[in-house]
């Protein structure tokens, strides 16, 4: 029996594809020319999301999650709703109140941006969504899925982001992607692409950007996920990435936490 010729023969494209990786997720910042593997509307804990997976030409991928809905903006003084147009699922709330759910537009902007560079609008990949199998957190659900938009490529710009191990002695390192610097398959902006330009820059600023340590209020540079932001040693890991020609920590040879890579 030859066995080797037995096992490839019995292993699947996809299968054959991971042997050789030393991990399914992306593990280096900057610049990737991707296509969207999963695109669906899942649920956490009640409130709806929306859940991307990007995977490079040689399977290694990265996902973003963003929430759809959020709470009542809230005056910090006078703990009362400020005084806003809000809207669930795009419905005007009528007498909005603290605590209350409403559409989050930020992250319907970020889909809506997708959508057009992608040459299609969110009305219309909507339109044509259906319900298929998935798993969203660990869990399998129903959920509907969104088929004109997999398999569509484009260019993401990832930065690192530091996290905290359950037993508070590992630092875990995380591609995030930037949903507010994105590009065609060519590297092109939408501004580019609308203003006729066919060598683009935005790019080139992206990547620097994701390379510099991060700001606040945006999502693109390395930092610390915002729960281990005092944590010694994911600081000091965050030195390490700011020096230039200095390493991180060797990494695990296989994927250890399913989302994360570890230093």
């Amino acid at each position: 029996m030859n066995f080797l010729a037995n096992t490839m023969n019995n292993m699947s494209t996809e299968d054959k594809a991971k042997l050789g990786r030393t991990g399914s997720k992306l593990s280096a910042d900057g610049s990737h020319l991707v296509s969207i593997k999963e695109f669906f509307i899942g649920n956490y804990d009640g409130s709806p999301n929306v859940q991307i997976k990007f995977e490079a030409a040689d399977g290694k991928s990265v996902e973003w999650v963003g929430n759809l809905t959020t709470e009542v903006n809230v005056d910090d003084k006078t703990g009362k709703p400020v005084k806003e147009v809000y809207r669930l699922e795009g419905k005007p709330l009528v007498n909005p109140q603290k605590g209350d759910r409403c559409d989050n537009e930020a992250t319907l902007g970020k889909i809506q941006n997708l959508c057009k560079l992608l040459g299609t609008t969110v009305e219309e990949a909507a339109a044509a969504a259906t319900d298929a199998p998935a798993k969203s957190f660990g869990k399998d659900i129903s959920a509907p899925t969104f088929y004109t938009l997999i398999g569509k490529q484009l260019t993401i710009v990832t930065s690192f982001e530091l996290s905290l191990d359950k037993d508070n002695k590992r630092v875990w390192k995380n591609q995030v992607v930037s949903m507010t610097h994105m590009f065609n398959a060519t590297g092109l902006s939408q501004l580019e692409v609308d203003t006729g330009i066919t060598e683009g820059k935005a790019l080139i600023s992206a990547i620097k950007l994701a390379k510099a340590p991060k700001e606040q209020y945006t999502d693109i540079g390395y930092g610390i996920k915002y729960k281990d932001q005092k944590s010694p040693i994911c600081l000091q890991e965050l030195k390490l990435l700011g020096q230039a020609g200095v390493a991180p920590k060797a990494e695990a040879a296989v994927d250890v936490n399913e989302d994360e890579e570890p230093f």
